[in-house]
């Protein structure tokens, strides 16, 4: 059945507990309650070697002054054009790592959770009512999983989405403020997002949708003014993409990675839509905001466009997941909270709760959950895990580390590079280890190649090894007459077998 409903219809059937102030404190739970989570959980934010790259990255531009042109941090690629697209987070995490350690970092990405979650939350919330609204957010959140990890793209999941909104109520109320105002506020997002991380691609893409939204929803006399002043706004959304240290350069990469260079095969985050829980979860999570937004009927069908783009995004490379789990429902606000109401849902299923919102008990709720919050980052003492952060071994490899070239496994890298240890291969295969050399080296390990391994160790004169334990390198190179230094239940550490 099409529900004949439009945003300003919604928003005028909206029951009268999801009102401003209601929504605001709830959602400010709501954020608490995720940051809560983020907090006791701070090692799995930290459970990904590329955090520790980054902040050797930011430590890089702080300490010289200077954005990297060339690689600085790996032996194998040494002087090859590189740049530091993500600088502002990478600068960002170091400021957080030297002022609080490992705690900093994950207050960080604590922080830019927590804010999102109280954002989409509190939109939500005034269409659909508070609690159905919180549940979503969380359910939403819970569906980033394994990529909800202390790195730019978390940092920047607050301005994508503050982005988004911003544009989204430009859409449906330009008509009658103007786009001036809408306008200023989403070039000065763009122009952050654009320094944090290279999903500010997607950015354009939004603001083309929601660009049709509002000329497809316009009076006839109006569509030719609505096109040409979004026209507008849109040429000068991609001009600001150029506002960075490198020019355009950054904003050029994305298309690279997703037209499919050598590295994105054998990286899991590039990898499609996992046929797990969390997958099928996404999944379902598309079919309903597809089917409330095909029962708003077509003035929904800019928007329906965008959110199936997410979806096939997220679908293609599990890594958009974050970008579809918080972007997508806010889009659908309305015809979700429409479809809610129409269904009998809402009322039947989260009536008490909303009435728990009314009363005044979320003013006890949200300082107190702020309080704990508080306490608990004080008193927490988060770490990467041993398995992409093997501090003894590296202790007991000695002066090797300084003296020598290290053979590494891929998700040693990041912690190799922090502590300013050269790397053979590292996480940033978007621009570097290129040219064969990582397909070359992921046959050899696929293959279990004794000699192609040798012969690769040989070319780039390494002569010794940090390597997971249980890895295919640690397997090989017990075979090839190195010599084990060091060993534990996280990593190994090999000197070269002496040359003839």
């Amino acid at each position: 059945m099409t529900l004949p409903l439009t945003f300003e219809a919604s928003r005028a059937d909206a029951p009268a507990e999801a009102g401003a102030s209601t929504g605001l404190g709830w959602s400010l739970c709501v954020g608490l309650l995720v940051a809560l989570f983020c907090l006791v959980n701070g090692t799995a934010l930290l459970n990904d070697p590329d955090t520790q790259w980054h902040i050797a990255v930011g430590r890089e531009i702080v300490t010289s002054g200077h954005f990297p042109t060339v690689d600085p941090f790996s032996h194998s690629f040494a002087g090859a054009p590189w740049i530091a697209k993500e600088w502002l987070a990478q600068v960002l995490l170091y400021f957080g790592y030297a002022a609080f350690g490992w705690t900093g970092v994950v207050l960080l990405a604590m922080l830019a959770i927590g804010a999102s979650a109280a954002m989409l939350s509190v939109t939500l919330s005034r269409v659909m009512g508070p609690t159905a609204a919180g549940l979503a957010t969380i359910i939403a959140m819970g569906l980033m999983g394994s990529t909800m990890l202390a790195r730019p793209h978390i940092l920047a999941m607050p301005v994508m989405l503050a982005f988004t909104l911003l544009l989204l109520k430009a859409s449906r109320r330009e008509a009658k403020t103007g786009l001036i105002g809408f306008g200023l506020g989403a070039l000065a997002l763009m122009a952050l997002w654009v320094n944090l991380h290279a999903s500010f691609i997607i950015g354009l893409v939004i603001a083309g949708g929601l660009g049709l939204d509002a000329v497809w929803n316009a009076p006839a006399d109006a569509r030719l003014r609505q096109a040409v002043r979004w026209g507008v706004l849109l040429a000068l959304l991609t001009a600001t993409t150029a506002l960075t240290p490198y020019g355009l350069e950054p904003a050029l990469m994305p298309f690279k990675v997703t037209s499919g260079i050598e590295s994105v095969p054998f990286i899991q985050e590039w990898r499609p839509l996992p046929l797990n829980p969390s997958g099928f979860a996404a999944l379902g999570l598309a079919a309903l905001l597809c089917a409330a937004l095909i029962g708003g009927g077509w003035r929904a069908a800019p928007r329906l466009l965008i959110v199936l783009f997410l979806a096939a995004m997220m679908v293609k490379h599990w890594r958009f997941v974050m970008l579809f789990a918080v972007l997508a429902p806010a889009l659908a606000a309305p015809e979700l909270g429409a479809l809610l109401r129409a269904t009998g849902t809402r009322l039947k299923l989260f009536q008490g709760g909303d009435a728990l919102a009314r009363s005044s008990h979320w003013r006890i709720g949200a300082p107190a959950l702020g309080l704990l919050v508080a306490g608990l980052a004080v008193v927490s003492r988060p770490a990467p895990p041993p398995m992409v952060a093997p501090v003894t071994a590296l202790q007991a490899a000695g002066d090797l580390a300084q003296r020598g070239r290290v053979f590494n496994s891929y998700d040693l890298g990041g912690f190799l590079i922090l502590n300013g240890v050269p790397t053979f291969i590292d996480g940033r295969t978007d621009q570097l280890f290129l040219g064969g050399f990582m397909a070359g080296y992921q046959t050899i390990l696929a293959k279990a190649d004794r000699d192609g391994l040798a012969a690769l160790l040989k070319r780039y004169q390494v002569d010794w090894a940090l390597v997971q334990a249980g890895s295919p390198e640690a397997k090989l190179l017990s075979g090839m007459g190195w010599t084990e230094k060091f060993a534990d239940k996280t990593a190994r550490v090999f000197v070269a077998a002496p040359q003839p």
